[in-house]
């Protein structure tokens, strides 16, 4: 099985007074995390906005895959003042029209804002 993994942004996050929650996580990309994912019509920035607050931070962002028969998950991994978001796009099995395919997603995280903030898109099975 083949893998991509595309570096997308890193956002220097001037918040780093703030400080930053440890996590280890259960995957190899870090702690679990939700993340509200919807069939979209058209292409997008991959990012569109990093919002951060005092009770932590909200990403928007847009991911193509090669079909829509994907699903989206999304893991946190904290480091010191790093932190990094990595949102997996994992294929489904079956058959599947051969369009390429276009999600929408919302994560939204608890915990202290960090100093950097790393997202990443990887795709599995592609």
């Amino acid at each position: 099985m083949a893998m991509r993994i595309r570096f997308l942004q890193l956002v220097p996050v001037l918040l780093g007074m703030l400080g930053c929650e440890s996590a280890t996580g259960l995957h190899d990309f870090g702690r679990a995390i939700p993340i509200s994912a919807a069939q979209a019509s058209s292409e997008a920035p991959p990012i569109r906005s990093v919002t951060l607050d005092a009770k932590g931070f909200t990403i928007s962002g847009h991911m193509s895959t090669p079909t829509p028969c994907y699903e989206l998950s999304a893991y946190r991994d904290a480091r010191g003042t790093d932190v990094t978001i990595t949102v997996v796009a994992t294929s489904k099995t079956g058959g599947c029209a051969q369009v390429i395919g276009s999600f929408d997603y919302t994560i939204a995280t608890a915990g202290r804002c960090p100093a950097h903030l790393v997202i990443i898109h990887h795709y599995e099975g592609t």
